[in-house]
């Protein structure tokens, strides 16, 4: 019987989370299985590097071991411990995951604890989990805001946030990416066209579809004056959904310039937008089949029996553990024969533990 207790502690400027796991049974000669695990913990993927060590004492011998070996990815690291120590192990041992985080001076455990506390306290108010989204990237970027703005510490900027709400939106629009155009990729947007919507609406009917994290509404609008050039407004529903609040009040008012209609082809740009003094102004019929929605991907429930999901250029900002989570949740929200549209820098490689086969490069349909 295996027992598995967490210890959090600080150390040396690093956490430390202290497992403690006892089996009974003998080893039986095979401590080079110690190495192995090592080895094969060292091939795991993920985008953290942290050291393993694991210090074990043969209660019958005393003899003692010690061994270390760079890992990645902690969940993965975690179900390897627990059933190699099922299976082999009669020690009474404890492993130590040091994970290492680069600090730019003397005050690193100071800083760390700073932004920890950060995050617990924005996902307290808000259910956004920056914890989620990969580390190095979000810092970074909220550092420079924070410094930009004057604040010495993280909880110094959260309390102003917490008074200011304009502070508050200029960190959701810091923390989101919104980079957005109309047919952004034009080849994908083609195959689209040509392979992927004709399969969808042979049936005649109503077509659901969901452009998640839309930003300012390009997608959506793009898919929706695609759409119809093959069927009516009345047989579109186009959920579009975005963290950002103020960014879903651009996407509603449909007003951009010239440069993000660079790949929209003249006769979409005559009868689909009328240039005003503020820039290129989508008509309203586009905009009538759209629910805009503001909506977080990793903590909101998701709405079902979609026919296609668009999420382009938004996983790569997340944990691995975030990804495979959301490409779960995204294959049980399609309908049978539905697809996910991934972004360039997104393809899939083992699309099969979630449901799906390869359609064509970046989509992905679900079995």
């Amino acid at each position: 019987m295996i027992t598995l207790e967490k210890k959090h502690t600080m150390l040396d400027k690093s956490e430390f989370i202290s497992m403690e796991l006892a089996s009974a049974g003998v080893l039986k000669g095979k401590a080079d299985l110690l190495g192995h695990l090592f080895f094969q913990l060292d091939l795991s993927l993920g985008e953290r590097w942290v050291t393993c060590s694991l210090f074990t004492h043969a209660l019958k011998k005393g003899r003692r071991s010690f061994r270390r070996a760079k890992v990645r990815r902690i969940r993965f690291l975690l179900l390897w411990l627990v059933d190699f120590f099922r299976q082999k192990t009669s020690l009474s041992d404890v492993i130590m995951i040091k994970r290492y985080h680069t600090c730019k001076n003397n005050e690193g455990n100071d800083t760390m604890s700073d932004y920890v506390k950060f995050i617990e306290k924005i996902k307290g108010k808000t259910g956004i989990d920056l914890a989620l989204y990969k580390e190095a990237q979000m810092k970074r970027r909220l550092t420079s805001l924070k410094d930009k703005r004057g604040y010495p510490t993280f909880i110094d900027y959260y309390e102003a946030m917490v008074k200011d709400h304009d502070l508050y939106d200029e960190f959701l629009q810091r923390m989101t990416i919104n980079v957005s155009e109309f047919f952004r990729n034009p080849n994908r947007w083609q195959v689209l066209e040509n392979k992927i919507l004709p399969q969808l609406l042979a049936a005649d009917r109503k077509v659901k579809f969901w452009s998640a994290a839309c930003s300012t509404g390009e997608e959506p609008y793009s898919l929706v004056m695609m759409l119809r050039k093959k069927i009516p407004y009345s047989k579109m529903d186009i959920l579009a959904t975005d963290l950002d609040e103020v960014i879903l009040e651009r996407a509603k008012a449909g007003v951009y310039p010239e440069r993000s209609l660079k790949d929209v082809p003249k006769e979409m740009k005559d009868h689909y937008f009328r240039q005003d003094e503020l820039g290129f102004r989508i008509i309203d019929e586009v905009k009538k089949p759209i629910r805009f929605k503001q909506h977080n991907l990793l903590a909101n429930p998701f709405e079902s029996g979609f026919d296609m999901i668009i999420c382009r250029n938004v996983m790569i900002y997340f944990t691995e553990d975030a990804k495979d989570k959301l490409y779960h949740k995204f294959s049980n929200a399609l309908k049978p024969g539905g697809f996910l549209f991934v972004g360039s820098t997104e393809q899939i490689f083992n699309p099969q533990q979630y449901g799906f086969t390869t359609e064509d490069t970046f989509f992905y349909r679900k079995e």
